[in-house]
């Protein structure tokens, strides 16, 4: 059995001309026993809140909700680690896990945008971050598996 844990870390990036503030609430990751011996795939989600407001005076915004590789640096093949020892999983959009929740570059689109429709009311959403370790992973030993991922907001 390996204990694996995914810590979303926040971050947001501010254009001199934004009117926008936002603050983001990410949940970790947690994926919890993995048995690798079965070669299933083991899923997981979690909620990533994102609080922003723009000001009064402005028009209608959009903010982009991008997640970057972790540890590894790829965002198409995340690797959480335990020492020297990696499990390969990703973060994905959909509850079907076929669109990769990803950071613009490299093909791979960022995951959530949020629109606010109304200056100077503060907005929330909560995004879903579907999670999966990949199966057929059977030579990485027991361990405390984990990666830290950046969520970026940009607006």
């Amino acid at each position: 059995m390996r204990a694996i844990l995914l810590v979303l870390v926040a971050a947001a990036t501010t254009p001199a001309e934004a009117t926008v503030s936002c603050t983001v609430n990410p949940a970790p990751l947690a994926f919890g026993q993995f048995t690798p011996i079965d070669n299933a795939v083991h899923d997981s989600d979690t909620t990533i809140a994102v609080d922003c407001v723009s000001d009064a005076g402005s028009e209608q915004a959009s903010v982009t909700v991008a997640l970057d590789g972790g540890i590894g640096g790829q965002v198409s093949r995340r690797q959480m680690q335990s020492g020297g020892w990696g499990l390969r999983y990703n973060i994905f959009t959909d509850p079907a896990r076929s669109t990769v929740w990803g950071d613009g570059g490299s093909g791979v689109t960022p995951g959530a945008v949020l629109t606010l429709a109304v200056p100077g009311q503060p907005q929330r959403q909560e995004f879903t971050a579907y999670g999966r370790v990949e199966g057929g992973q059977s030579t990485a030993p027991v361990g405390t598996y984990a990666d830290s991922v950046v969520v970026a907001v940009t607006y």
